[in-house]
């Protein structure tokens, strides 16, 4: 169970620092769990945060070379794969084709 969850069951007339004597947490997450109880209930959590999102290019980019003979190897039957696609096998380490794909595609991405 996330803090923020505990952190909606104390009751109103607990003071900020009672509640962080009891469910541990900063000042900061009690007020924010304070005003998500308010808003939502108890054991609710945060709205997630929603990163960038990536254009169509460039993901036709990143799946056009992630495809390539270069950096995968085809497993030897369709019957490996899942549907009418076939399955591949990663012939070099994440961070290596990300450094590949960003050097010859020109493409940042943002951890």
């Amino acid at each position: 169970m996330s803090k923020f969850k505990l952190l909606t069951l104390v009751p109103e007339s607990w003071t900020i620092k009672r509640a962080i004597q009891e469910f541990g947490g900063t000042e900061h997450d009690v007020k924010k769990a304070r005003k998500l109880k308010n808003e939502k209930g108890i054991l609710t959590d945060p709205d997630s945060k929603r990163g960038k999102p990536l254009s169509p290019e460039i993901s036709e980019h990143v799946t056009e070379f992630c495809k390539s003979d270069e950096y995968l190897r085809m497993c030897p039957g369709m019957k490996d794969g899942t549907g009418n696609i076939q399955k591949r096998m990663l012939l070099v380490n994440l961070n290596q084709l990300y450094a590949e794909c960003k050097e010859k595609k020109r493409i940042q991405l943002t951890k």
